[in-house]
């Protein structure tokens, strides 16, 4: 296992990214449309979007075991629910570690762009900034002065 300590450029995208994160959680998160029917609508804050979509993560063993119709949709939802515990884990320094969940994510993020497609909902201010703190988190695994100096070395053995 390869640690290594962060960069003063890596420590400051952390950190950006951390307080990006902070102040999306207080921010209008998404729009919900009410179709007319059933169910909610309204704007919701960022804390309320993370709780959601942890509580959609401790249902995606009930989506594999009792697929029903929207388990596709909870499957999505659960997946973005990955995302802010594996960013606490990607701050362990270990340079595989912390791609690995930088890349788990990316596709995490992907699934929640799909999610929010398929629900019909609306993203506001608030999960532009998430999305942005997430991303500046992640950045260091792609953009980071020790990573790439290793890459650049197993690329050329």
């Amino acid at each position: 296992m390869e640690f290594v300590r962060p960069t003063r450029n890596e420590n400051v995208r952390t950190l950006a990214g951390v307080c990006l994160i902070l102040v999306a959680l207080a921010l209008p998160g998404i729009s919900i449309k009410s179709g007319g029917g059933w169910g909610p609508s309204g704007v919701e804050v960022g804390w309320w979007c993370a709780r959601q979509a942890n509580l959609m993560l401790l249902l995606l063993p009930r989506t594999f075991l009792h697929p029903r119709p929207g388990s596709g949709v909870i499957f999505l939802f659960g997946l973005t629910g990955l995302i802010n515990p594996l960013l606490m884990f990607s701050l362990i320094p270990n340079r595989y570690w912390q791609f690995l969940c930088a890349s788990v994510i990316v596709a995490c993020l992907a699934a929640t762009w799909l999610a929010i497609w398929v629900s019909s909902l609306t993203p506001l201010p608030g999960h532009f900034l998430w999305v942005a703190g997430v991303l500046l988190i992640v950045s260091r695994e792609w953009f980071g002065e020790p990573w790439a100096s290793w890459r650049a070395g197993r690329n050329v053995g």
